[in-house]
């Protein structure tokens, strides 16, 4: 009988519900697609889970057609949606323009599950958004990268399992550079928690500098200097942006800001040789990072870009074939920058639909109220990040378009409660 009445008491929280489960299930899909994104590296089969993953989560996205709808022409998501579009159309011409493609990989199943992941993403975002699961979605996204990061570490430091690429040691998730961005990710991810429920005033200066320590002896035992320079700056700017007045005046969620910080990754890539040249600059590669001056071939590859990309300005060689086309034109894996990485795949046209997409997210989000702007700038931190490190690696991947769908989804978040009138009074006036 005790029994009988214990099993009577027990109630599933009121906030689980089969609405809340489905639209969990898709944001496992979706963050599963951009965090192991590079897993295939490692385990070649995981790649056929892919797909099934982006059916899953449509399917879960669809059942929420009803909340989409309504909300589908306001006006603080139609412009965003139509840039992604717009982005989207881009991508289809590129497709069927390389359909025929040189290389082995044919861009028509890429760009498919390419394009499913963005439709996807942004949705789901909406969704999030309308419902109020945002503080559940940002834990979750949380204690998935811990899980994730803490299986991949666990492998690399006690070498149970142990995966090979070439001569070359990689891991759980991928390359060297993965892991590290896994970790930069992840550090991220806690201070983006702490920020959401205290404004700031949660994240204290020292745990973000143990943190950044304990991300640059990772990157010092997979060899990435890319890492341990990115976790410094990364480290800086989360410390530079506790105090909110100071990230109104750097403009950070300014989309003009974010357009000539990428036109000045792009631009790098054609005076780099020059920068090295100088004797201060060669000076430090040589015998202070112990880097060679061509910045591990970068430079060469650049003198090669403009030459090699003759006829295929419009739409580039296809997405998927960028490590195909890379290596065949330049005889490197990649173009080592990240936005002419995507010119080399999907081509100007489609890149530039990209960049305008994600300038209109910073446009919403620079527009929204002083409480969310807050909330959302170590994810604003992350992005510049990884622009200024795309100036010689490749940076914008699935994870990095994750991180403009969740200022988006901060953005369009509705408040319980408006925001007092003497901060919007103060705001004002600054």
């Amino acid at each position: 009988m005790k029994r009988l009445k214990r099993l009577k008491r027990f109630r599933f929280p009121r906030s689980f519900t089969l609405n809340g489960l489905i639209i969990f299930v898709a944001l496992f899909c979706v963050s599963t697609f951009a965090f192991l994104e590079h897993t295939s590296i490692s385990i070649g089969r995981f790649s056929a889970v892919k797909l099934p993953l982006m059916y899953l989560g449509f399917a879960c996205i669809f059942t929420q057609i009803k909340t989409i709808s309504h909300c589908l022409f306001k006006k603080s998501k139609f412009y965003t949606l139509l840039t992604l579009a717009l982005f989207c159309v881009l991508l289809i011409i590129s497709m069927f323009a390389n359909r025929d493609s040189q290389f082995s990989n044919s861009p028509l199943r890429y760009t498919f599950r390419f394009l499913l992941y963005l439709v996807e993403l942004f949705l789901l975002m909406i969704i999030i958004a309308e419902t109020g699961r945002v503080k559940t979605t940002l834990n979750f996204l949380f204690w998935y990268l811990l899980l994730i990061t803490a299986v991949n570490d666990v492998l690399m430091f006690t070498q149970v399992i142990r995966f090979v690429l070439g001569s070359h040691e990689s891991y759980l998730v991928g390359t060297k550079f993965s892991v590290s961005y896994l970790h930069m990710n992840l550090l991220t991810m806690w201070v983006m928690r702490r920020t959401y429920i205290g404004g700031g005033r949660n994240v204290g200066r020292w745990q973000i500098i143990v943190g950044a320590v304990f991300i640059i002896l990772v990157a010092g035992r997979v060899d990435c200097v890319t890492g341990a320079l990115g976790c410094l700056m990364l480290a800086m700017l989360f410390v530079l942006l506790r105090d909110p007045r100071r990230g109104r005046k750097l403009k950070l969620l300014s989309p003009w800001m974010l357009l000539a910080v990428m036109v000045a990754s792009v631009i790098f890539a054609f005076v780099a040789d020059a920068i090295t040249q100088i004797p201060l600059v060669e000076y430090v590669m040589e015998n202070i990072l112990h880097r060679d001056p061509s910045i591990t071939g970068r430079t060469n590859i650049y003198e090669m870009y403009v030459s090699n990309l003759q006829g295929h300005w419009l739409t580039g060689y296809g997405y998927g074939n960028g490590n195909d086309a890379s290596m065949t034109l330049f005889g490197y894996e990649n173009v080592q920058n990240g936005i002419l990485q995507w010119v080399l795949q999907i081509g100007v046209p489609a890149t530039i639909g990209m960049v305008a997409m994600m300038m209109q997210v910073f446009r919403l989000a620079n527009r929204s109220l002083p409480e969310k702007r807050a909330r959302m700038m170590p994810l604003v931190a992350l992005i510049y990040m990884y622009i200024v490190l795309g100036t010689i690696e490749t940076t914008f991947n699935m994870a990095f378009i994750m991180w403009f769908a969740l200022v988006f989804m901060l953005a369009n978040e509705k408040l319980k409660r408006p925001a007092p009138v003497m901060e919007l009074a103060a705001e004002e006036g600054a």
